[in-house]
């Protein structure tokens, strides 16, 4: 069967459904038809049916957008220019459909209008530069960019991205539509309007070269839509990045602001994002209240355009006529748009304990995002042609992807990498992890240059503290623990049986007896009695075909076993390049001894994140039948080099099992420390920050996340 195309996925009526819900969280006003949210629900089916056929039979045409001045919320006035509610909602559906596509070509240097992206992040990674020596910035903006996007360059992009010609047609009506504000109709021959639903995305879009261009000349970029930094460790290097933006954004037929781009220092201090950075400080201003809803927001009456509740074709050419024939708003109150609901996650299941993904703007983002290259293709090559490299198998490109898009690379089973391309993923900081087809370590390429020794001789001089190595291991313990007897506790309130209820018993006395325990040593015997007690419980979790009886591990021995061994795997790795960025060495820990070529710090820390990130998706993809047994093989004993015969995942079952580990690792949870929503990845990273500042004795001791 034909997968059906985007414009045809947006049709579908679900689709429409869920963006019509989306632009009734916004709260928005009524478009030039004026129809409002209200009135739109009233007629739902009708509106949507509407909205649909037009769409099915390609007589669908946006309407003006709806023209008036809000106040900014630091001084002044800015235009909005709003879609009617029906084409709000036919952008929404395009957002749906087509989003995954422009979010994976943004870098991880832009931060606006992005779901798990913030002020907060990007500051963050301001002060990260700051620390890692990047004393010198150009602070810049750009001159009126939403006004002056060139219409033709944004769609050339769009084609180049998504070459479905009723697509592109969609996104250059809507950028393109005539604007109505309360006198005239005016054309918009430029520009993005700020109020349609579109314009955040397509204005990433529009600056992802400009960023590609800046972070690839090796320039530290922190943009937050057309606000960014560009942090250099010298003046000459900070006026060489002035001139290369000032030529790429005349490239884009854009301009830098002058009254506000300047180079300054961390020295002489600055503000960005309307946070104040003067030397090693970093002031955030309060939060901002609430604007009331009584702020004077002007809106236009609607154009004459209703006809028994329904929105009828407007038809440009009446122009000055219809203007004449201007009616009053019905409306005594229209809210203001853009002041959006923030909505909680969604609750995890009973059945599966998986966490739901959040709403888009409830997000308070992770600190970092990892970009991962999985090669499964045995018999690939992998090599670097122009900054780019590429997998490459019987002669046939099967992928080119920029280089500094990835954070790491990890490949299953036997693929040649040539010298040229391990030399470049080195120099660029970007770490070649290579396991068996099983998800055996074998071993990892990576660059010496991100050693931070000061740390490292800490870390040496911590771990031969007895009371610090005991404090952080029975914290560590105390959190895997909890997260474990968590997790039984919530199949437990659906499932009556005995192995659960003495599972939990047995674990909350092992959890009891650590807060006394005084030796490592008791610890991990603690450690090693509180897992068997959690895998004869784990067992009651999965249901039929698949059995789960004990742990097994090298080779696994059973299906579960296989998906728990393999899930371990990528996160461990995925933990060891948080690690490794952050500055750490990998090798030396507190719960783990330290051991010739282990990771003995990465073993520490995916302890308190194997039951809620791997073990829970497990349990949630058995049960929800995302696996079967047809997708595991058996080896023989002796094969493979192996003592005694192994289960392992088919190659197909394999990539299924990766798309639900980044979807699980990239799901958002509240962080119960930071206080913020965060993805499970994000909730890596600040573990291991706050991990740090107990090795600099910034905390007092090691605080594990407990997931509730």
């Amino acid at each position: 069967m034909k997968t059906p195309g985007l414009y045809d996925q947006l049709c579908i009526t679900a689709t429409l459904r869920r963006a019509w819900e989306r632009v009734e969280e916004s709260d928005g006003c009524a478009g030039v038809d004026g129809v409002s949210l209200d009135h739109f629900a009233r007629n739902l089916e009708d509106q949507l049916a509407l909205l649909r056929g037009d769409l099915l039979a390609r007589t669908y045409s946006p309407l003006p957008l709806m023209s008036f001045k809000v106040p900014r919320q630091d001084a002044g006035e800015r235009t909005l220019n709003v879609p009617a509610v029906r084409d709000r909602v036919a952008q929404h559906a395009l957002i749906d459909v087509a989003g995954h596509l422009f979010e994976r070509e943004f870098e991880n240097c832009s931060f606006a209008y992005r779901r798990g992206r913030s002020v907060d992040q990007a500051l963050a990674i301001v002060e990260m530069r700051r620390e890692e020596g990047y004393e010198w910035v150009l602070d810049a903006d750009i001159r009126a960019f939403f006004d002056n996007v060139d219409h033709d360059l944004m769609m050339s992009r769009v084609a180049e991205l998504i070459p479905e010609a009723e697509i592109c047609n969609l996104i250059r009506g809507w950028i393109a539509a005539r604007v109505y504000d309360g006198e005239k109709i005016i054309p918009m021959e430029k520009g993005l309007p700020q109020g349609a639903p579109i314009s955040p995305m397509l204005a990433n879009l529009y600056l992802d070269r400009f960023d590609e261009q800046i972070t690839g000349a090796g320039y530290k970029l922190v943009r937050f839509a057309d606000d960014f930094l560009i942090l250099c460790n010298s003046r000459p290097k900070a006026e060489a990045a002035l001139r290369l933006t000032a030529d790429i954004l005349t490239k884009l037929k854009l301009a830098l602001s002058e009254e506000k781009t300047r180079i300054t220092s961390f020295a002489d201090g600055f503000k960005f994002l309307g946070a104040s950075f003067v030397r090693s400080l970093c002031l955030k201003p309060p939060p901002r209240r609430k604007a009331k809803e009584t702020s004077p927001v002007t809106i236009p009456p609607p154009l004459p355009v209703l006809r028994g509740g329904r929105a009828e074709k407007f038809n440009p050419a009446l122009g000055d006529a219809l203007q004449e024939a201007l009616l009053k708003v019905s409306e005594s109150e229209v809210p203001s748009y853009f002041q959006s609901r923030r909505s909680e996650p969604s609750p995890a299941s009973e059945d599966d304990t998986m966490d739901q993904p959040t709403p888009e703007d409830a997000l308070t983002p992770s600190l970092l995002t990892l970009r991962t290259l999985y090669i499964h293709e045995h018999g690939a090559l992998i090599r670097c042609e122009d900054d780019h490299l590429e997998i490459l198998r019987d002669g046939v490109e099967l992928l080119s992807i920029p280089a500094f898009k990835l954070d790491q690379i990890i490949v299953f089973g036997n693929s040649q990498i040539t010298t040229p391309a391990m030399k470049f993923c080195m120099r660029n900081n970007i770490p070649i992890v290579l396991l068996s087809a099983q998800g055996n370590f074998s071993g990892t390429i990576e660059s010496q240059g991100n050693q931070n020794v000061l740390l490292h001789r800490l870390q040496f001089m911590r771990a031969e503290e007895e009371q610090f190595v005991l404090e952080t291991a029975r914290a560590i313990v105390s959190g895997k623990i909890a997260n474990c007897r968590s997790l039984l506790q919530r199949r437990h309130r659906t499932t009556a049986d005995e192995r659960l209820s003495a599972a939990i018993e047995g674990m909350g006395a092992m959890k009891l007896a650590l807060e006394t325990a005084a030796s490592i040593e008791e610890v991990r015997g603690l450690e090693g009695a509180a897992a068997r007690h959690y895998y004869n419980g784990l067992a009651a979790c999965f249901k039929e075909p698949f059995r789960f009886e004990r742990r097994t591990r090298r080779p696994p021995l059973d299906p579960v076993n296989a998906m728990l061994s393999f899930g371990y795997s990528l996160l461990f790795y995925n933990i060891y390049a948080i690690v490794r960025a952050r500055g750490l060495l990998p090798y030396v820990g507190t719960l783990h001894d330290l051991r010739q070529g282990h990771p003995a710090l990465c073993s520490d820390l995916i302890e308190e994140f194997r039951a809620p990130v791997i073990d829970s998706m497990v349990t949630a993809m058995v049960n929800r039948g995302a696996m079967s047994p047809g997708d595991f093989y058996y080896n023989k004993a002796g094969e493979k080099g192996e003592a005694e015969g192994g289960c392992f995942m088919t190659d197909g079952a394999r990539r299924r099992y990766i798309e639900n580990f980044e979807q699980r690792v990239n799901t958002v949870v509240q962080h119960p420390i930071a206080k913020v929503k965060t993805t499970w990845r994000g909730c890596i990273d600040l573990q291991v920050s706050l991990y740090i500042k107990a090795l600099r004795g910034e905390v007092e001791r090691y605080i594990p996340m407990e997931k509730r």
